[in-house]
């Protein structure tokens, strides 16, 4: 399942990624959420120092991504990027954003 979501131009180069973030919601269901959306959010913030996150993920500091997500993203900012997958059990969207199980996997 391919989302909808592209690279932000930051001006400077930085690597692509076509992974998500999964996180089981307290709907019951595992919502993925595009880790390019993710890495935009934390490089726009860090462009004087031109941060590529997606880089950092391949040289090993995978924990970036989601520290950044938890600290500095609400269930709104990325809810029209989320898609629904998998079910997982039977729904406060915030608190699931907050402390769901996260992990970034291959679409």
């Amino acid at each position: 399942m391919k989302h909808n979501y592209k690279m932000k131009d930051l001006g400077y180069p930085r690597t692509p990624t076509d992974k998500v973030l999964a996180v089981d919601m307290p709907d019951g269901f595992t919502w993925l959420i595009p880790l390019q959306l993710i890495a935009d959010s934390r490089d726009e913030y860090w462009r004087d120092t031109r941060k590529d996150t997606i880089g950092e993920m391949y040289g090993g500091c995978v924990c970036a991504a989601i520290s950044w997500a938890d600290s500095n993203i609400e269930w709104s900012d990325i809810r029209d990027y989320a898609t629904k997958s998998v079910p997982y059990r039977v729904a406060d969207f915030d608190e699931g954003w907050r402390v769901g199980k996260k992990e970034i996997v291959d679409v």
